[in-house]
């Protein structure tokens, strides 16, 4: 629960990587080839709703297993998955509050469950394209 009720009603912008916006975009084609369109349309039009959750109340996401080869912000997780099925994605972002601009989410990579941890050498490299 946010210590102050108006946490609660703050709204967070959202901004992807374009290392997130290609995981996305690698999963629906995957999704698509292998299963069929419809199936693709309906866990992208999921997994973007359940992205843009994240502009209501980000800090109820737990740090990523990987956080520790990231510099602060600390890097959490948001795993999405659709009831009776075993696809689970995890969308890992940072939080930004202390800018010029507004609080932000930013959306660093989507990772299905199924791949392996980022690795130190892969966390570098989305820094570096952060």
């Amino acid at each position: 629960m946010p210590e102050d009720p108006s946490e609660a009603d703050q709204v967070w912008s959202l901004r992807l990587t374009q290392r997130a916006r290609t995981d996305i975009d690698t999963a629906y084609v995957s999704l698509s080839e292998r299963i069929s369109t419809d199936f693709a349309d309906t866990r992208q039009e999921g997994l973007e709703e359940a992205i843009a959750s994240l502009s209501r109340l980000p800090e109820r996401c737990l740090a990523a297993p990987e956080a520790d080869y990231f510099p602060p912000p600390l890097v959490r997780q948001f795993l999405y998955h659709r009831a009776k099925s075993k696809m689970i994605y995890r969308v890992l972002f940072r939080l930004y509050e202390n800018t010029d601009d507004a609080p932000f989410v930013r959306l660093i990579a989507v990772r299905h469950s199924g791949q392996a941890p980022i690795t130190e050498e892969e966390a570098k490299r989305l820094q570096e394209a952060e």
